[in-house]
């Protein structure tokens, strides 16, 4: 990182940490929840946030926790990415050093003055919180998530069933209508679902027949759910909710492919050689993604 990056004042810090916070609050963090976030100049320097829970009238529990301006600044480059996966593991750390003093302090209620009401809504904020977490962590990793994570739908709500059968019906559509390389889908999970045998996450892989290029795309519980509220609106069911899902990530990963900066980047002497392939992969499936339909139903004309 440059020198004139390593300079960034903390007021810059701060402004900018805000800026991004605010986003990411909206989309991952209940709107009752206050989130207070302030610079630290005693033992070392950098920002701090202060969640006030929804039920802070109730209980006496806050989240509070402060990053460091040297890591800050040393993940400035991506900042928001930064900012959710450890924001995320944070507030676990937080609420699971609470949690366990809850169920090893015999004393633990005494002190705090907690009858059965204080702890029902202690144990909702706090789970609450935790899925926010949870799925802020997944974004910081898996930037598909962070584009559409939307906390009105269920951050981490696993698929139905039927949108399980969906998802492989309309790829296996798509497989055969413009004869891609057929590929294993791969579901998975990030949290109690997943060991409850309910998936979270769809990947699904297109390749042309003898391309070397392989597209993958994920799909999300939270985020069929998001589309399929929104074509409900127009009539529509959830297959046309995932096939959006799917035609829209797809182009995107196409149109974003590069195959000279791929080669460029490969460590592998031999590279050069195989970008006309990766050429003609460009512009075959850039071609078939073109000639997609608006609407599912209209694959079957």
């Amino acid at each position: 990182m440059s020198k004139v990056r390593k300079a960034i004042s903390l007021d810059e810090i701060e402004e900018d940490v805000k800026t991004s916070w605010k986003s990411i609050q909206n989309q991952y963090v209940q709107k009752d929840v206050l989130v207070n976030i302030y610079q630290f100049n005693d033992i070392g320097s950098g920002i701090g946030f202060d969640f006030q829970l929804s039920h802070s009238n109730v209980h006496n529990f806050d989240v509070e926790f402060r990053l460091i301006k040297n890591d800050l600044i040393e993940n400035y480059a991506s900042l928001r990415s930064y900012l959710l996966a450890n924001v995320g593991k944070q507030i676990l750390y937080c609420i699971g050093n609470y949690q366990i003093d809850e169920a090893s302090d015999s004393s633990f209620c005494l002190k705090h003055r907690y009858g059965r009401k204080q702890l029902e809504v202690l144990h909702e904020d706090e789970d609450s919180l935790i899925e926010s977490a949870q799925a802020m962590i997944v974004a910081g990793k898996i930037p598909e998530f962070d584009q559409t994570a939307d906390i009105n739908y269920g951050l981490l709500t696993p698929f139905t069933s039927d949108q399980v059968t969906l998802i492989k019906i309309i790829y296996g559509n798509l497989i055969k209508k413009f004869d891609f390389a057929l590929e294993q889908i791969s579901f998975g999970g990030f949290s109690y679902s997943f060991k409850n045998k309910k998936y979270q996450m769809a990947t699904l892989k297109f390749r042309r027949k003898d391309g070397d290029q392989t597209f993958e795309i994920n799909v999300f519980g939270n985020q069929v759910n998001k589309y399929a509220h929104k074509f409900a609106e127009r009539g529509m069911g959830e297959e046309q909710a995932i096939y959006f899902i799917i035609k829209t990530m797809l182009r995107t990963k196409i149109n974003a492919f590069n195959p000279v900066a791929v080669v460029a980047a490969s460590a592998d002497e031999n590279a050069p050689v195989s970008l006309p392939q990766l050429e003609r992969d460009k512009e075959y499936l850039t071609d078939t993604v073109s000639k997609l339909p608006k609407f599912y139903h209209e694959l079957f004309k």
